[in-house]
């Protein structure tokens, strides 16, 4: 570079208030795109200023600077409508802003996430420090400064703490508490949903409306949430990014109750990254109709039994069991108490076989489709300023990587693309299996098996209770007490295995899958399809898709039904009683 552009860069970064080197790495068009967004977005500025002064000045006596420092700043625009028995019950509106401030004293190789995981300490993606809501420059520095404030004095302490836990533990093949990453810019200006609040409020209400056709439908809801998220970035190493995500769910759930107590619930959503992904009023109503004539069905099915054998985990079932039990094979883990702590990788080591021979693993967050299907969800840059990327997960059952962060682990060094929210989450996984084996040969393999453990039946899960719908109270109930290694199970089925006749049973409670019968499921290779999932590690409220066929898994353990049940209600429904119905 020629004497006089290294002169004008200089007096570019001495204005923005940023030390030269941290534009090193980064092209002319992304220094040019880094200040046009700095001159143009006063949050990303005051940011910049108050990270640039911190790096430079924040110092304790006979304590270091930081090494790294970064800012997140969420702006999230939620719209909540929801509606019951065709009444409207809420129609909220809120904005939020809150910071996530990350940072690090000592070096890469020991700093204060030693003691704590590589999340540091008072460190909480997700649930940052709330700020000003304006737009206000000396407003957003204060905030700013009073965060980093109290994250520095804590990072002093946590490393102290660090280094005189580290005089009496000596810690073989101890992996380096942070990795480097390049530099990068991309700004994308925030994506807005546009609809008519009050013509929405109008459609929850009639779905709402729907439940009054059903006596034997003790509960039920009908919900609408609408979010729009715009994230800030900036990092001491020149990386500055704003994107942003948007999301809609509409949620119904019914409820009903047996003659012996025991509640039963079902379920149905639409999910989709803007308005013009929901389907039309006339298919939200017949699915709702559906989905109490489902739900009602259950009244009369026999009760669990104690099992232990083959279960095959049909379609969407088949997505929330690999939500619930891949994403810790599939993800870096820090080891217990971080870097320094005990912890265990043995059942995550690269070339060793994790799943059957037959079956391979693809991640990709940047995803749009999938045979022409569009997916849910998915992200190009992670929480961390970080590219993502396809990854080969596993190769005819061998795990050959796993989604990294920058917290380095003994299985992987570097950061892959695969923060989100400060762990490693999948982004939009894809299953898929070598052999030419259909559903419906999963369902005589899973014949043959029972019939060789001497067994008169084998289960079959159709519909399982979605890790996110859980978070909404009369959906909640559906999980309580279920374990989410195998998701929770809704409609569950009897399948004779002389004459194969299938029988609707209720309240099985599925045990924990043995991490050996991990190398023993099978997959379908006829009904593969994306499904609308949240990941567990995942702390962006975001859901994406997983792309999933039916699934055979060799043993599970099911326990009956609990003993305990609510009383039957004394009266009857009003509304019912005085419609004679």
């Amino acid at each position: 570079m020629k004497l006089k552009n290294l002169l004008a860069l200089s007096l570019l970064l001495c204005h923005l208030n940023l030390p030269t080197c941290l534009a090193a790495g980064l092209t002319e068009a992304e220094k040019s795109e880094k200040e046009n967004a700095l001159k143009s977005d006063v949050v990303l500025r005051a940011m910049n200023d108050e990270l640039a002064r911190s790096m430079k000045g924040l110092k304790l006596p006979a304590h270091q600077l930081p090494y790294f420092g970064s800012y997140t700043i969420t702006d999230q625009d939620f719209l909540q409508i929801s509606a019951n028995f065709g009444a409207v019950e809420l129609n909220d509106r809120s904005f939020d802003r809150y910071v996530d401030t990350n940072l690090r004293v000592g070096d890469k190789k020991l700093d204060n996430s030693a003691i704590s995981g590589g999340v540091l300490s008072g460190h909480s993606w997700g649930a940052g420090s709330d700020l000003v809501i304006d737009d206000d420059y000396d407003a957003l520095r204060h905030g700013l400064w009073m965060q980093t404030d109290a994250m520095y004095k804590a990072a002093v302490e946590s490393l102290e703490s660090a280094k005189a836990r580290l005089q009496y533990v000596n810690v073989e093949d101890r992996p380096d508490c942070f990795s480097d990453a390049p530099p990068l810019v991309s700004v994308k200006e925030g994506i807005k949903v546009e609809l008519d609040r009050d013509a929405w409020q109008e459609r929850i209400r009639k779905l709402s409306a729907i439940f009054k056709q059903y006596p034997d439908v003790q509960n039920s809801n009908v919900f609408m949430n609408v979010r729009q998220t715009t994230r800030r970035f900036l990092n001491s190493e020149g990386t500055l990014t704003k994107d942003s995500e948007t999301g809609v769910l509409i949620g119904l759930s019914a409820a009903v109750q047996c003659k012996d107590g025991m509640d039963l619930n079902d379920y149905e959503f639409f999910a989709g990254d803007s308005m013009d992904d929901l389907p039309s009023q006339e298919t939200m109503e017949a699915a709702t109709h559906e989905l109490c004539k489902r739900v009602t069905s259950m009244l009369d099915a026999r009760k669990a039994e104690e099992y232990q054998g083959p279960v095959l985990f049909e379609k969407q079932s088949a997505a929330e069991l690999a939500t619930a039990i891949l994403p810790r094979l599939l993800c870096a883990r820090p080891e217990y108490g971080g870097p320094i702590g005990g912890g265990s990788e043995e059942d995550q080591v690269l070339g060793k076989p994790v799943l059957a021979a037959a079956v391979s693993i693809i991640d990709d967050p940047t995803l749009k489709t999938w045979h022409d299907i569009k997916l849910k969800g998915g992200w190009n840059i992670d929480y961390e300023g970080v590219r993502a990327s396809e990854l080969k997960l596993v190769d005819k059952g061998i795990l050959k990587t796993v989604c990294s962060t920058r917290t380095p682990t003994r299985v992987i060094k570097v950061s892959n693309g695969h923060n989100r929210g400060g762990a490693a989450s999948p982004g939009h996984l894809l299953l898929s299996t070598s052999q030419k084996t259909t559903l419906a040969d999963l369902r005589a393999r899973a014949i043959e098996m029972a019939k060789k453990d001497n067994l008169s039946s084998v289960l079959i899960v159709r519909r399982s209770i979605p890790a996110f719908l859980s978070y909404y109270s009369s959906i909640g109930a559906l999980t309580r007490g279920r374990s989410r290694s195998v998701g929770s199970p809704v409609l569950v089925y009897r399948l004779d295995v002389n004459s194969g006749k299938e029988e609707l049973i209720r309240g099985a409670r599925f045990k924990e899958l043995p991490k050996k019968g991990m190398q023993d499921l099978e997959l379908a290779s006829d009904d593969t399809q994306p499904y609308t999932v949240e990941m567990p590690g995942d702390r962006s409220s975001t859901t994406l898709s997983l792309i999933t066929p039916s699934i055979l898994v060799k043993d599970i353990e099911v326990a009956k039904p609990g003993r305990t049940t609510d009383a039957l209600p004394y009266l009857k429904n009003p509304y019912f009683e005085e419609q004679g119905k």
